[in-house]
């Protein structure tokens, strides 16, 4: 009655006549024959079937329970219905991702089909493939294969090796080996599904369908879209001529071509595609259903790809609202989808909302652990970057080895999983300055990935990448402690022997080296009023940048090491997502950068400009990302003494932040910053000063006044006062700067003392000589604490 009841009720309006009817025949049975009828149990689970098409869970359960109650207490109790309602109610509980309830009734149903018909039933192969499923659904997939195996062995045994339930076992047993990475053997069990369906001249278009997909998705994987595509265009094709194809299944095929076009970088026709799947099941792409909620949800993640966060975050807030009112406030499939809200708030830098939502999604998964154990390690890892991000290290490592026990502890281990936790450990430690752990995180993430991953996988590509990053910050913090001491202006071997006396490097290029995220650095500050002031602002070493670093990070044999882990992220990355990809770009970028910091100046640039125009292909040329690229090559230019090109970048730059971010964004007054200081070195003092007090005022309003950026564009802007005799007002800006460093680093920091020298000049030009000495005082404190030539 259930089978026959499913095509009307899929017939759009006619759930309210099919309720309706069923409702006055139960009446009726009851009054006739008494509430404990057979019929009327048979009754209320037509109703129970109902209520559960309709999504009305709850209802469905009333019914499903009632339907049991009487079967139960019958003065003939038939075995065979009991195991039916037993079933049903599984059916529903495995609906609702109860797992912990469907599992002891697929069980009890098995149980009793078993003893009523024998081992080799067809019942008995249809209860096995309903716990296999179960299991499988759960990531249980070593416990799920023997049960498909033996539901396999019962369908050849009755109908041979040719029927279409053995073809759909094949099916199944792929799925557990695509699941588990071995993607060859599932290959071989659809393609040996598909021969038996096609060979079957009345074989259902829609399964054949679904073999289809999944086919396809295994030579996405395998990187052949192109075969890929031929089999997703014929899923949809036989969906859409077979009378009585399910429409959430042709949505998914649609949803699955979208997929593929978005990761091939056609945006337009992806969204095109998205769009049909919703039309597919929703009739005018409206309409509430859980379906739809997953199609608004991956539309999003199209629309977070392309960069389009506003639109990705209506569609995921609207997919949000949608589960939440069908499935309830504590549905895992609700979880998902603030997990994926969270991960587009974390990308656009609100920190803030996606740890709250990360939390809340966390919370949903945990009232069913054992059930969601992967689950809660993704969104655990997800929230210790967070706490990470926002300087709560303890909570982020705590969390991580957390994390790390989930995955060590699964059957079977997933290694995969905790690589990809070693792997943040890593990035924690290197957060920290803890250079040696990280690099031993780093090293088993890679060691676990090439062992069990492809050889081209991008998280291999990611592994070789944060190694690199590694590398290349751990030889900067080695070179910049010789950098600000007494001793390196006097020691050759340390500089190089070309490296004039008291040359210094201010904060911001440590900044430019990687400090800080791409998007934020800042240009090299030559300060040639303070320690270098001996240096007429013609002199080359003023724009040479890092030729010192380069020395030391050569001298160690670190160069070619890191260069060749760059070299080998971008190569798999490349190869995964082609050439025109965000993912590419800002690999190819951080390499600039690189090549930039060790004085490879001829091959930076190529790759600054590489970088750039695939963010303009990819993104469009009036993005914040290709803002980010033409401040950084800007900045590469500023130091190639190329100044006219670097303004002509820094204002096209500023122009689009100023646009997309407003000007008191961070990244608007880092720009503003850049391009004032270019006009500084340049003596070009009308210009640059009102781009420092614009600066000075955005950091000021998004930082607070304490900050250490604030302190640099003090400083900055006290250079631009002293350098136009205007002594009296570059003061107390000074000594503001010195005051919030000294806050922020500690009384004898190193990054300190530019701000006293520049200070200690301006009372030299003011006459203020008592006031030197203790600041002179101070500078040797400081020299001292960081290994200066006083130290002993």
């Amino acid at each position: 009655m259930q089978k026959d009841l499913q095509p009307t009720l899929q017939e759009q309006g006619k759930f309210d006549r099919a309720l309706s009817y069923i409702n006055r025949t139960l009446r009726n049975a009851e009054e006739r024959l008494g509430k404990d009828h057979p019929e009327v149990a048979r009754l209320l689970g037509n109703l129970a079937f109902l209520h559960k098409f309709n999504q009305s869970y709850d209802k469905a359960e009333e019914y499903y329970l009632r339907a049991l109650d009487i079967h139960q207490r019958s003065r003939k109790a038939d075995p065979l219905k009991i195991a039916t309602d037993l079933n049903n109610l599984a059916d529903l509980h495995k609906t609702r991702q109860q797992f912990d309830k469907a599992e002891p009734l697929y069980r009890s149903a098995m149980a009793i089909w078993r003893e009523e018909f024998g081992t080799n039933h067809p019942k008995v192969a249809v209860a096995l493939n309903n716990i296999a499923g179960l299991l499988y659904f759960q990531g249980r997939f070593q416990e799920a294969m023997p049960y498909y195996l033996e539901a396999m062995e019962i369908w050849i045994a009755v109908h041979g090796e040719k029927h279409q339930r053995v073809a759909t076992c094949l099916n199944n047993l792929a799925e557990i080996h695509k699941a588990t990475g071995n993607f060859a053997e599932a290959k071989v069990l659809l393609e040996r599904a598909l021969e038996i369906m096609e060979a079957d001249h009345n074989a259902d278009g829609g399964e054949l369908a679904i073999y289809l997909n999944n086919l396809a998705s295994i030579y996405k994987a395998e990187k052949n879209n192109a075969r890929a595509l031929q089999m997703y265009t014929r899923a949809m094709h036989l969906l859409r001529s077979s009378k009585h194809s399910d429409p959430a299944n042709l949505a998914t095929t649609l949803n699955n071509m979208a997929l593929l076009y978005s990761e091939e970088g056609r945006h337009k026709e992806a969204e095109d595609m998205m769009q049909r799947a919703l039309d597919s099941i929703t009739g005018d792409g409206s309409g509430n259903s859980v379906k739809t909620a997953r199609l608004l949800s991956n539309m999003a993640y199209l629309y977070k790809q392309q960069g389009k966060t506003s639109k990705a975050a209506d569609l995921y807030n609207q997919a949000i609202r949608m589960t939440e009112l069908l499935l309830g406030p504590a549905h895992p499939d609700l979880a998902a989808d603030l997990n994926n809200l969270a991960g587009l708030y974390q990308i656009t830098g609100k920190e803030d909302k996606a740890r709250r939502l990360y939390e809340r999604c966390l919370a949903i998964w945990q009232q069913r652990p054992e059930q969601h154990r992967r689950d809660i390690a993704i969104v655990q890892n997800n929230l210790g970057v967070i706490y990470e991000t926002t300087g709560l290290h303890e909570h982020a490592e705590k969390l991580f080895r957390e994390t790390l026990e989930i995955y060590r502890n699964s059957t079977p281990v997933d290694y995969t999983g905790m690589a990809s936790t070693l792997n943040n450990l890593g990035s924690l430690f290197r957060t920290r300055d803890q250079f040696s752990k990280a690099e031993a995180y780093f090293n088993k993430a890679l060691s676990l990935r090439e062992k069990y991953l492809p050889a081209e996988h991008q998280d291999i590509a990611e592994s070789y990448f944060n190694l690199a990053e590694l590398h290349r910050n751990w030889g900067e913090h080695r070179e910049m402690d010789g950098i600000f001491s007494a001793e390196a202006p006097a020691n050759p071997e340390i500089l190089g022997g070309d490296m004039p006396a008291g040359y210094y490097m201010s904060a911001d290029v440590v900044d430019f080296l990687g400090k800080m995220p791409a998007w934020q650095r800042s240009i090299p500050v030559y300060n040639t009023d303070g320690m270098t002031r001996n240096l007429g602002k013609d002199d080359p070493s003023l724009h040479s940048g890092s030729a010192f670093l380069s020395f030391l990070f050569k001298k160690e044999g670190q160069f070619w090491r890191v260069e060749n882990y760059y070299k080998r992220a971008i190569q798999i990355w490349r190869a995964h997502f082609g050439e025109e990809h965000i993912v590419v770009a800002n690999a190819v970028h951080n390499f600039a950068d690189f090549y930039q910091s060790r004085e490879a100046h001829a091959k930076a640039e190529p790759l600054y400009r590489r970088a750039l125009n695939i963010r303009k292909k990819v993104l469009g040329e009036d993005h914040s990302d290709v803002a980010a690229s033409l401040n950084n090559l800007a900045s590469f230019l500023f130091l190639q003494s190329r100044f006219e090109e670097a303004e002509i970048l820094f204002q096209d730059a500023l122009d689009i932040w100023e646009r997309r971010l407003g000007e008191d964004h961070p990244n608007t007054a880092t720009c503003m910053n850049n391009l004032a200081e270019l006009y500084r070195i340049q003596e070009d003092f009308e210009r640059a000063e009102p781009l420092f007090k614009k600066a000075l005022n955005s950091w000021e309003k998004t930082y607070g006044v304490n900050h250490p950026n604030v302190a640099i564009s003090l400083n900055s802007l006290a250079l631009v006062y002293d350098s136009t005799d205007r002594h009296t007002e570059a003061e107390p800006l000074l000594k503001s700067a010195l005051m919030i460093l000294q806050s922020h680093h500690g009384e004898n920091h190193i990054e300190i003392l530019p701000v006293v020298e520049n200070l200690i000049s301006v009372y030299e030009k003011m006459g203020s000589l008592d006031k030197i000495d203790e600041l002179q005082d101070l500078v040797r404190r400081i020299q001292e604490a960081n290994g200066g030539e006083d130290a002993a």
